[in-house]
């Protein structure tokens, strides 16, 4: 709500002044002093805990589904996955204000269209989520958002604050639209702004656009050939070389005749050819590229040399009478083109998902989403989506997963979307869940059968406390869980039989005691094996007898997750 001064001191009202005058700058403003402040921003105690009957596949099961305000969640994945995510997807609301009631939810209710301050409203909702977002990101990380029209300025000035000197790319992803519209520009596009955390850091991205022909593009020829004359007059001042004797040819026999003026290279005599081979040393004269790389390549009598890429490089004269470079085309090719086309449509996924029973107004294709994966080198790493919809993202990951072996994990954040006037409406569990678990039982069982722990999902629901109910309401299996989760461990059960709860990750042992009894002290010393050991317990001094003389940092429960959260 707008801000009142009428109670405030004098010296309240010039801080406030000097306040405005510190954060002044260059570039996006909006009115968060006048909103009424996003009550999802919160200090609350976070608590993970596990619905095993949404839940789908046995334990251990390396993708999930957290059912939360995607505030929170953030908050929570924070403390188990900070610079742990490679690749980030969403597809947030778009704020266009062209469906009366409802543009997005905002304290639990939708953005009226006609609010003066929807779009204020709109840039800190989204500020507050993707600075928790940056934090979880690797350093080579990207995160792709979609937007349209009528976000995209702010959104890209609000990334610029977020992402400095990050921005990869503007890519535009042609859509179906409607063409058959009143409108007097028929809209058939959509924005997709690509962020990295540390541009230093990033690879290009190892795919080409899927709209190119493999028959009629060299980006699929196994070597990549330029010739070696260049005549551009301010890059490449014309010189003589020496073409020697012994010098490599692509063609048997042959003779090229003398040239001169503007047939380059130039040369007064013919150049002979037996043998694959020149016959004759004869002088050329022209303009040249990679001249130094060249000479390399005779001095080392005509061994391929590596060029800058550090790609073995090898020169032939053609029977034209040019020069070729060639190389070796590298596995992995780039040529992404900023417009995206032809990777499925909105209408053909909004039709599929009623197949199953499910209305979302503008599902994302598995298509598109495929094609941004393939744009993160790799094949073994963890994606989020923190505004997940129908869970489009997590399907994508998997199909790609099963085209090349991949070992990519998901994590879908979704929230209910209840509102006062749907109380009972819950996407993440009636659209999300429920799109993934028919995925699985359908088109999974290839996954089943050889990667077990991709199969499936847990359902998490991220739940607020009170720091003062924290002893009681943090259970046990909460508290395991999130360990492992802390960990980078597919999760697996409690068991309230075992005093100490055990497991390992990157040669450290990873531990959870409930209550440190003697008992369970010494069932720990045992289990150490002379490895390094992360100990989580209520009572953490306890052990200090045998921290002292194992290799054990020890960590306290709940103080430990508190301090997380609160970072």
């Amino acid at each position: 709500m707008p801000q009142t001064y009428d109670d405030l001191t004098r010296d309240q009202l010039v801080e406030i002044l000097k306040r405005r005058d510190r954060e002044r700058k260059l570039g996006l403003v909006w009115e968060r002093q006048e909103i009424e402040a996003d009550r999802s921003i919160n200090s609350d105690f976070l608590i993970n805990e596990l619905d095993e009957a949404l839940s789908l596949g046995g334990a251990g099961r390396a993708n999930f589904i957290v059912e939360a305000d995607n505030y929170d969640a953030l908050r929570w994945l924070r403390t188990t996955h900070r610079g742990a995510i490679k690749f980030i997807y969403i597809d947030p609301p778009y704020n266009s204000g062209k469906t009366a009631g409802k543009t997005f939810v905002y304290n639990d209710n939708y953005v009226d269209p006609n609010d003066d301050y929807r779009h204020s409203k709109w840039l800190e909702f989204m500020y507050q989520r993707l600075c928790l977002a940056r934090d979880l990101m690797t350093p080579d990380g990207l995160i792709f958002v979609s937007i349209d029209d009528g976000e995209m300025a702010r959104l890209q000035l609000l990334m610029e604050i977020i992402f400095p000197g990050n921005f990869q790319a503007c890519l535009v992803w042609q859509t179906d639209g409607n063409s058959d519209n009143t409108a007097a520009f028929k809209v058939q596009h959509e924005y997709i702004l690509v962020y990295s955390r540390d541009k230093t850091q990033v690879l290009p991205p190892p795919v080409i656009d899927p709209n190119i022909d493999p028959d009629a593009s060299k980006l699929f020829n196994n070597e990549i050939r330029n010739t070696f004359v260049k005549n551009e007059a301010r890059k490449n001042k014309p010189s003589t070389l020496t073409l020697p004797a012994g010098f490599p040819a692509s063609f048997e026999r042959g003779v090229i005749p003398p040239r001169s003026g503007n047939q380059y290279p130039n040369h007064a005599e013919p150049i002979i050819v037996e043998d694959f081979k020149v016959q004759k040393s004869v002088e050329l004269y022209s303009g040249w590229q990679s001249k130094n790389l060249f000479l390399r390549f005779v001095a080392q009598e005509f061994a391929p040399v590596f060029d800058q890429e550090q790609r073995l490089t090898a020169f032939e004269l053609d029977k034209n009478g040019a020069i070729q470079s060639f190389k070796p085309r590298a596995e992995s090719q780039s040529h992404v083109i900023s417009v995206i086309k032809n990777v499925g449509s909105v209408q053909k996924t909004k039709s599929d998902l009623k197949k199953i029973g499910i209305t979302f107004d503008y599902p994302k294709p598995v298509g598109l989403i495929q094609y941004l994966l393939k744009m993160m080198p790799g094949n073994d790493f963890t994606v989020l989506d923190f505004f997940a919809g129908t869970g489009t993202t997590a399907e994508a990951v998997e199909r790609l997963n099963q085209e090349d072996g991949g070992t990519r994990r998901w994590i879908m954040v979704s929230s209910t979307e209840a509102t006062a006037t749907e109380p009972d409406k819950n996407v993440c569990r009636d659209a999300c869940a429920r799109r993934l678990r028919l995925f699985y039982e359908t088109q999974g069982m290839g996954i089943r059968s050889s990667r077990p722990e991709s199969y499936g999902f847990s359902y998490d629901r991220i739940r607020r406390v009170r720091h003062s109910d924290v002893d009681e309401a943090l259970q046990p299996d909460n508290a395991w869980r999130w360990v492992q989760y802390a960990h980078g461990i597919p999760p697996t059960s409690y068991d309230s039989n075992s005093a100490v709860q055990q497991a390992e990750s990157a040669n450290v042992l990873v531990f959870y005691v409930d209550r440190a009894t003697p008992n369970a002290i010494t069932e720990t010393a045992k289990r150490l094996n002379g490895k390094p050991a992360v100990v989580y317990s209520w009572t953490p001094g306890r052990f200090a007898e045998i921290a002292a003389e194992k290799n054990i940092d020890l960590r306290p429960i709940p103080a430990f997750f508190a301090d997380r959260l609160s970072r």
